[in-house]
């Protein structure tokens, strides 16, 4: 069970409702999705919890049935991440001249957790790092609208979609669809 908190709840619905508004650019969706998930993920954690394990902590709060759940309604998203393209690099670092996470230098690990598919909630962490690094080169302004970019924010809007509905059914008297 989440622990429930009645702002960060609110906080999360509205964004939620203001993403599924007709007139929105898969852009704002996006971002107001995410904002969504922002506002649950900080229901995990203490204030001085990195965001990157206030999510993975969020994400273990799930029950192997959520689990099994996300893998299935999002599988053609995922596999976008994980087979039809490269890893998502973090910008900013490759900009600096910082390396690369763990999860891109090793991403073969991912791809084989995904493949066996037993650790699910495991592979749910990892999506979700990935989802997280591409609202990173959003927001910190190294990614431009070009390329790629469009088919990357479209791929995952579902799965942040999906991420939203399993966590906010796990919060005590919360439903957002």
């Amino acid at each position: 069970m989440i622990k429930p908190n009645p702002l960060y709840i609110k906080i999360s619905k509205k964004w939620y409702q203001k993403a599924k508004e007709k007139n929105n650019s898969n852009y704002a969706k996006f971002f107001f999705l995410w904002c969504s998930f922002n506002a649950l993920y900080n229901l995990a954690g203490d204030y001085n919890t990195e965001d990157k394990e206030r999510i993975k902590e969020l994400i273990n709060k799930l029950k192997e049935e959520d689990a099994e759940n996300f893998l299935k309604k999002t599988k053609q998203f995922c596999d976008y991440f994980l087979f039809k393209r490269l890893p998502i690099k973090d910008m900013k670092k490759e900009l600096h001249g910082k390396g690369q996470p763990k999860e891109v230098t090793d991403f073969e690990s991912i791809i084989e957790r995904y493949n066996i598919n037993e650790k699910k909630i495991e592979i749910i962490k990892d999506i979700m790092i990935i989802i997280y690094r591409v609202r990173n080169n959003l927001t910190h302004g190294s990614k431009e609208m070009s390329g790629d970019d469009y088919e990357i924010i479209e791929n995952s809007i579902p799965i942040l979609e999906v991420i939203v509905n399993l966590v906010s059914k796990r919060v005590p008297g919360e439903r957002f669809e």
